[in-house]
């Protein structure tokens, strides 16, 4: 198929639920939406073309190479600059999208396992029973686990692994009594020091959104509500952006299905993003979203700036979901590996984005 290249021991913390400040209105329901700008004449795109397809991969952009997990469970590292494809091992579970600094180890989701490249090995090791890998600091891969208990409650468990140790150190943990505890989801995406987790409550014809954040340095759970967050229709998505109380939510409103909220605001903005499905963020620092329809193609948003600019049009896009698009700090590189329309397996896409006068 043608493929387009475009410590050890844990310490007990008593639950602190920390509320930013509310503000009079919250997420959901106000005016709106707030209209983006198309600013898709002012950038530019190129591409290259591949004979490879990819299962999962991760982006490395200070080496400008890109990790693949073949649909043969290979392990390949893909050099853009180059266009060298070198085989590097065997790989049976999906590469979760995190980059560590040094560009050296390849993660696996809901394993306690790392592939060092320069050495080409795998490093087991122990921790979390059921490990959520949120990013890398200080050398650390840091994890979150949690799990239910008979008392209707959940625990929450913090680890940190420091390769060549054999053994993740769990850092702190947290018992947290609430009654929708077994509905506690994590939200896309994570950002250091937090960990952003949110339960959703039917009421009638709207849903109750609540939003919490695990410091994994203070270990101490927050309640990080914009106010009361009651939405029209459902909820689909929730997104974790950087800094405290910073999120965004995506609904199946027809009008309105996006907001942005941020302790820095009154309330939350209100947006319409066109869409198939839920957007994917792409970028948490300067909060960015990527989504997609059959006639519009693939859109890149960004709702600080309130502004999209349009890839890949015309494009038979069916599926692309989180972690199968990846952007580069400055955005001017793109990868990303959708499914197309009538076609089995992934393709793998590179592309260059530059601002034109």
């Amino acid at each position: 198929m043608r493929l387009y290249l475009l410590v050890l021991s844990s310490f007990l913390v008593s639950l602190h639920l920390i509320s930013l400040p509310l503000h009079a209105s919250g997420c959901g329901g106000g005016e709106g939406p707030i209209p983006f700008l198309d600013i898709s004449k002012f950038k530019a795109t190129s591409h290259f073309t591949l004979r490879q397809e990819a299962r999962s991969f991760v982006f490395w952009e200070n080496k400008n190479q890109i990790m693949i997990r073949t649909y043969e469970n290979e392990l390949r590292r893909y050099s853009v600059s180059t266009g060298f494809l070198t085989g590097l091992s065997t790989i049976d579970f999906p590469i979760a999208p995190l980059q560590d600094p040094k560009d050296q180890y390849v993660v696996t989701e809901g394993e306690n396992s790392i592939f060092e490249v320069n050495q080409r090995r795998w490093e087991t090791f122990t921790g979390a029973q059921n490990p959520l890998h949120l990013f890398w600091k200080n050398n650390k891969l840091h994890t979150l686990d949690y799990t239910f208990n008979a008392h209707g409650g959940s625990v929450f468990k913090v680890y940190k692994y420091e390769p060549g140790t054999g053994a993740a150190k769990s850092s702190c943990t947290i018992s947290w009594m609430n009654k929708n505890a077994n509905r506690i989801r994590l939200a896309q995406g994570a950002h250091y020091p937090y960990a952003t987790l949110y339960t959703v409550a039917d009421m009638g014809t709207q849903q109750l959104l609540d939003v919490y954040q695990i410091d994994v340095e203070t270990c101490v759970l927050s309640n990080a509500n914009a106010g009361t967050n009651m939405f029209d229709g459902q909820i689909q998505s929730v997104y974790a952006f950087e800094g405290k109380g910073h999120y965004g939510v995506f609904t199946s409103d027809p009008n309105t299905n996006f907001y942005y909220a941020s302790p820095n605001r009154r309330g939350c903005p209100a947006y319409h993003i066109d869409t198939l499905q839920a957007p994917v963020v792409i970028d948490g620092i300067n909060p960015t979203l990527a989504a997609w329809t059959p006639a519009l193609g693939l859109r890149i948003y960004e709702p600080g700036p309130r502004t999209f600019y349009s890839l890949l049009q015309n494009w038979p896009i069916a599926q692309l979901g989180a972690g199968d698009i990846q952007i580069s700090k400055n955005h001017d590189k793109l990868v990303l590996s959708p499914l197309m329309q009538g076609e089995r397996n992934r393709e793998l896409v590179y592309m260059e984005v530059t601002d034109t006068p």
